[in-house]
């Protein structure tokens, strides 16, 4: 009787979890990232907040482009789930521009396997403290191959 209950709880409390996709995601609304949003010099494909996320591929050399937009100071995580994994490529980068483009941050996976470093969870992440405010370019480059689900974690000023 007690490992009969104790195994319905764990199922119960396992439903409760959800798929890996749908933690990833929570109660974000999904956002197409193929406009073409003027910002720097150039465009990019979506404006990403607390409560978006977009969905892309990466296929030996894809790169996004997406607008981050603070009201200050903030971090900003960049969030990668690969929902698939062909191949992890030997270089993924995250760029994040101050506004104007006048400074630039990398964060750059130094040839390690992204998928093994995203582990079970199956997410890879970086964050960087932007200290503008306004519209913020953020480039996710990668030579693996894989398509993802990109979100990012906005905190302190928004």
């Amino acid at each position: 009787m007690k490992t009969t209950r104790t195994a319905l709880l764990a199922a119960l409390a396992c439903a409760a979890c959800g798929d890996p996709e749908s933690v990833f995601t929570g109660d974000r609304a999904q956002v197409s990232c193929a406009q073409a949003l003027p910002v720097c010099s150039t465009s990019a494909g979506c404006l990403l907040d607390n409560a978006t996320y977009a969905q892309g591929a990466f296929q030996q050399g894809g790169s996004t482009r997406f607008i981050v937009r603070t009201t200050g100071a903030a971090d900003v995580e960049v969030a990668l789930f690969f929902k698939t994994e062909q191949s992890p490529g030997t270089d993924t980068e995250i760029s994040w521009n101050e506004v104007g483009c006048q400074k630039r941050y990398l964060a750059q996976s130094g040839g390690v396997d992204v998928f093994s470093e995203a582990g079970q969870e199956r997410v890879y992440k970086r964050s960087q403290h932007l200290v503008t405010a306004g519209d913020h370019l953020v480039e996710v480059f990668s030579d693996a191959q894989a398509q993802v689900l990109l979100k990012v974690n906005i905190s302190g000023a928004q």
